[in-house]
């Protein structure tokens, strides 16, 4: 009696096999298809990538945009501070409303 080093087999392993052998005695046509495939999969992940990097742009646009609204905002009450002393007592300045007007539907 031979003992072999391969594990004994498994309806799982047999099952598995037979879907490789299975695979592999198919027509010519299996490694095109796979080739179409694999290019497929690569496009797809540049395609993606891609847009990866446009949703970061935006991100960063959108990011400078905000600092830039305060930067303005910080700016506009430095001014109107500047300008109220020289206006008088008297006078008082409109107040700036920072929130959105509600749009009509």
């Amino acid at each position: 009696m031979k003992m072999s080093n391969q594990p004994p087999r498994s309806e799982k392993n047999e099952g598995i096999l037979e879907f490789l052998t299975s695979i592999l005695k198919k027509s010519a046509d299996i490694p095109q298809d796979v080739s179409l495939l694999t290019t497929a999969v690569s496009m797809l992940t540049e395609q993606m990538l891609q847009v990866l990097k446009s949703i970061e742009s935006i991100v960063v646009a959108i990011d400078n945009q905000n600092k830039a609204i305060n930067d303005l905002y910080t700016v506009q009450e430095f001014l109107l501070k500047q300008i109220k002393p020289d206006l008088g007592a008297d006078s008082s300045l409109p107040s700036m409303n920072k929130s959105k007007p509600d749009k009509p539907n």
